[in-house]
């Protein structure tokens, strides 16, 4: 069931809450079986995405797919150019992808659009996000006679606007090719692409 609109707000907090504590508390997947056969890993992966999909406790999923993003991390090295981006596990942001389609909750969704930014296959995330900015937004249930709704909750595809300022070239070029065919189409969204046209498509702090 679509989370209501103000159950959107809460449940992005209670995420960012639930994964401060699990970045904590356990290392990335990446690191801790980087001595593990690509199969072994491969299955725990599996594991994983099953929780994400099908585990009635919103808690328990939102670590699992933060468990799973941690397999396709990008290192800090290779984020500043120091090092060759190194793809150890590939497949996670295909399985982030399918988390995403296959949840309805704002929430869920939210965090793996913001979950895109860390991963070390950016060509395929910045697909992805290409692909969810240009997606429609259904207007929600109008609200009774006289009462106005206001929300300061961002849409699903302006939030993949943002991050694909941050998945390297390919999310530059993803944002070129939104602006240049006019195929977004959710207000929100269109205005956040128009801004950043203004600016040259470019993040800030690039010459």
């Amino acid at each position: 069931m679509p989370l209501t609109l103000n159950a959107m707000q809460g449940a992005a907090l209670v995420l960012l809450s639930s994964v401060a504590q699990t970045v904590v508390s356990r290392p990335a997947l990446a690191q801790e079986e980087r001595f593990l056969p690509p199969a072994v890993v491969s299955a725990q992966l599996d594991s994983l995405e099953r929780i994400a999909l099908t585990d009635a406790s919103q808690d328990r999923r939102v670590k699992a797919i933060t468990r799973m993003a941690s397999a396709g991390w990008i290192t800090t090295e290779a984020r500043r150019g120091a090092v060759p981006i190194e793809v150890r596990y590939p497949g996670v942001v295909e399985r982030l992808a399918r988390t995403y389609d296959k949840n309805d909750e704002y929430g869920i969704r939210y965090y793996v659009i913001s979950l895109m930014m860390t991963q070390a296959e950016q060509a395929q995330a910045a697909a992805f996000l290409e692909r969810v900015a240009q997606t429609p937004v259904e207007p929600g249930p109008a609200p009774p006679p006289g009462v106005m709704v206001v929300t300061d909750t961002p849409s699903l595809p302006t939030l993949a606007i943002g991050a694909l300022l941050h998945v390297g070239p390919e999310g530059e070029a993803a944002l070129r090719r939104l602006h240049a065919a006019g195929t977004v189409q959710e207000p929100g969204a269109r205005r956040e692409l128009e801004n950043l046209a203004k600016r040259g498509l470019l993040p800030p702090g690039r010459p």
